[in-house]
């Protein structure tokens, strides 16, 4: 890196959709980049959101559109996937799909060491409970405790920042 970069190029685009926070991951385990994304179609409403899926095997330099990566929707990502101790993958995000109408911190641990495929049945979900109406969590594996993944969080109103830890 410098302090001059190249022009932006598009990666992702669809005509009527607003695109959400790009997610990035480089899957050591099998040397893929992957790019995620969220897609909502205009004026459909943040529990219509779908994650879209991009692999580069060069870098970045090229993308493929592996297309819709959960079945689910409602999902906002906007924080990086962690490797766990047992080296499967950690990936911290919050749901807008809850049938209480507000936003709820989410993780997705991997069945593997590597990326799934698809999200469907790769991964297994955990919503916490306790963070109903948080969202937006960013996680990291302590060094000083490896075991440990310590989590931050705001709540929807923007009012207070918890911590949770597995």
């Amino acid at each position: 890196g410098s302090q001059t970069w190249t022009n932006r190029s598009i990666v992702a685009r669809r005509d009527g959709y607003a695109n959400g926070n790009p997610l990035l991951f480089h899957d050591s385990t099998m040397g893929v980049l992957h790019l995620w994304h969220t897609q909502v179609k205009a004026d459909s409403g943040e529990g219509a959101a779908e994650i879209y899926h991009y692999t580069s095997r060069d870098g970045g330099m090229s993308w493929s559109d592996q297309g819709r990566y959960f079945q689910a929707s409602g999902i906002y990502l906007r924080n990086r996937i962690i490797r766990r101790k047992d080296g499967t993958l950690l990936w911290p995000f919050y749901s807008t799909a809850s049938a209480a109408n507000h936003r709820m911190a989410a993780f997705a641990w991997s069945k593997t060491r590597s990326v799934p495929a698809k999200g469907d049945g790769g991964w297994t979900t955990y919503v916490l409970e306790s963070a109903a109406r948080l969202e937006q969590p960013t996680c990291w594996r302590q060094p000083q405790d490896p075991a440990t993944i310590l989590c931050y969080m705001r709540d929807e109103d923007g009012q207070h920042i918890y911590e949770a830890s597995s």
